[in-house]
């Protein structure tokens, strides 16, 4: 199981976290789950928040990706 422990207050700002590291870490987990079949986690609901509020179709896809 691939996780992602993503500091929400370490190294960078939440504007970092929001529009960068937080698409770049999901979409990759995405996109190798759905290539490899690969299972992922993390450690924040937050995130989940933020991908739904700012990135719906990357939501949508984990929510599909969820339900398989």
């Amino acid at each position: 199981v691939g996780h992602a422990h993503i500091d929400l207050s370490w190294l960078w700002t939440r504007s970092e976290t929001i529009l960068d590291i937080v698409p770049r870490t999901f979409w990759n987990a995405v996109r190798l789950a759905e290539k490899h079949g690969i299972k992922f986690s993390q450690s924040s609901a937050q995130l989940y928040k933020w991908v739904e509020e700012y990135y719906p179709d990357l939501f949508e896809k984990i929510e599909k990706l969820v339900a398989r």
